[in-house]
């Protein structure tokens, strides 16, 4: 079963979250960023906090960012922590995207129709290559740390 994709992204400044998140583009969420480091200019700007979908994009960098990585989790009724893949696969956490070393991006998402619908919307947005991860190929042992 896919549990979620695989891709890399163009390095250099863009509004690469505002681009992810269009082709997740769900509004029942209530995401939480954990950790993130994003520069804007030349002064860092930081998105960490629970928020509502319209709240979220509207925290999103309005200026060109340079995203360095990135967590989030969204969840349809109450924040919890997730350290594994398990504990993802039978929690209340939706999704789960990682923006890893500026160029490294892995979402997880449990409903494989939408996954499949989101890969395909990705794989057009940014040109790229899709890979799909399963609970067998899962090389992510921490969910907590990139």
């Amino acid at each position: 079963m896919d549990v979620g994709i695989s891709f890399q992204i163009a390095t250099g400044r863009g509004g690469i979250l505002k681009r992810i998140f269009s082709c997740i583009d769900d509004n029942n969420y209530l995401w939480e960023i954990t950790e993130d480091e994003i520069n804007v200019g030349y002064d860092g700007f930081t998105l960490q906090g629970v928020y509502h979908w319209n709240e979220l994009l509207e925290q999103l960098p309005k200026e060109e960012a340079y995203v360095i990585f990135c967590m989030a989790k969204a969840y349809r009724t109450a924040v919890e922590r997730v350290d594994t893949l398990e504990q993802f696969l039978n929690g209340d956490c939706e999704l789960a995207l990682f923006i890893i070393d500026v160029r490294e991006v892995e979402l997880y998402c449990k409903n494989n129709n939408r996954l499949a619908r989101i890969a395909e919307k990705i794989s057009r947005e940014f040109n790229t290559e899709i890979l799909m991860i399963t609970a067998e190929n899962c090389t992510r042992k921490n969910w907590l740390e990139y």
